[in-house]
C-alpha cells in the first residue's frame, strides 16, 4: 500500500476545538495523540479464522499505532521490529504493518465520526 489511507475512528472519539478527544472509561473526554504531522504506523488486522474466511468476513480493519518509530514487533520476538509485512497471528487475528506514515488531515464526518488521513509510506523500501 503505497498511497495514503483514511481511517474512521469509533464513536468514542470527537473533535473539540480542533483536537481529537476520546471518551474514557472514567466518563470524561480525554486528549489523544491524533494531530496533523504526527507519525504513526499503519497496521491492518484480519480475522483469519476458518469461519470468517468461509463466510467472507475476513476483511482488513486498519488502525494507527503511535510511538513506533522503528516499526512494530512481531509476536514471536518483540525485539525484532519491522515497518512492513506480517507481524504475527494471535487468536485467529493476523496483523500486518503497512509502513510509517504522517497524519495529513483530520476531519469530522457528517455522521459525527472522526476521519484521520495518513500520507504515503515514509519507509517505502521493504524490510
Amino acid at each position: 500500500m503505497k498511497g495514503g489511507k483514511t481511517i474512521h475512528l469509533g464513536e468514542m472519539f470527537r473533535i473539540n476545538n480542533g483536537a481529537v478527544e476520546f471518551f474514557g472509561y472514567s466518563g470524561e473526554w480525554m486528549p489523544t495523540k491524533y494531530r496533523v504531522g504526527a507519525r504513526v504506523m499503519l497496521v491492518s488486522y484480519t480475522d483469519v479464522s476458518p469461519n470468517a474466511i468461509r463466510e467472507g468476513r475476513s476483511i482488513d480493519k486498519y488502525s494507527l499505532l503511535f510511538d513506533c518509530p522503528d516499526g512494530i514487533p512481531g509476536n514471536s520476538n518483540h525485539d525484532i521490529t519491522r515497518y512492513h509485512g506480517w507481524r504475527g497471528t494471535t487468536d485467529d487475528v493476523s496483523c500486518y504493518a503497512h509502513g510509517l506514515r504522517e497524519i495529513v488531515s483530520i476531519r469530522e464526518l457528517k455522521n459525527g465520526r472522526v476521519a484521520v488521513t495518513v500520507g504515503p509510506d515514509l519507509t517505502p523500501e521493504e524490510d
